[in-house]
């Protein structure tokens, strides 16, 4: 039978180098408003190449050349949301707006959205009825009002002219959010 002697390592790890557990380049969310050390925060800013030479032969100038020269920027995630890369999508492309301006074309889902009464702004809708040919009469507001028509005829090109003015408060479709700092490391 053997005889074993256990013996008791004591070290802090103070001389381990080399072991790496996140890659550097690698984004990650964080709690905390103090970056942590061997990361940048993800804000767009311009950093020395020569200082994070690693991140720099990772990322180059995909977000950004810096002075051209002597720096580079960090990805920008300060009030974006990150979305993967595809065909449509280039690495470090951005899109979208904190205003709207309506295409008619609806991207993503449209799925779910529920608003209430209270959410609408308040309006009001004319109607109208034809009384004979040639002659429209317009019922708005309690008011009659008149106007004559005429016929563009089968196939014709032809347009309406309409104004309106709208009141209340917007609707957010701001989906729910948790703010966080987003870091690379270096």
């Amino acid at each position: 039978m053997s005889n074993y002697e256990a013996t008791k390592y004591d070290f802090d790890g103070a001389n381990l180098t080399g072991i790496e557990g996140i890659p550097t380049a690698t984004i990650v969310p964080w709690s905390s408003a103090s970056v942590p050390s061997g990361f940048l925060e993800c804000n767009g800013a311009a950093v020395s190449r020569s200082t994070y030479s690693a991140l720099f032969a990772i990322v180059g100038t995909t977000y950004g050349a810096g002075d051209g020269a002597t720096t580079f920027n960090v990805p920008d995630l300060q009030d974006n949301v990150a979305i993967g890369k595809s065909g449509t999508k280039a690495l470090a492309s951005t899109g979208g707006a904190n205003t709207v301006t309506s295409t008619g074309n609806v991207g993503g889902s449209t799925a779910n959205a529920t608003l209430t009464t209270a959410q609408l702004a308040s309006h009001s809708h004319g109607g109208g009825a034809q009384s004979n040919p040639g002659r429209m009469q317009f019922f708005d507001n309690q008011e009659t009002k008149s106007s004559n028509t005429s016929s563009a005829g089968s196939g014709q090109g032809h347009s309406h002219n309409m104004s309106a003015t709208f009141t209340g408060d917007a609707t957010s479709v701001v989906q729910p959010y948790l703010t966080v700092i987003y870091i690379i490391k270096t």
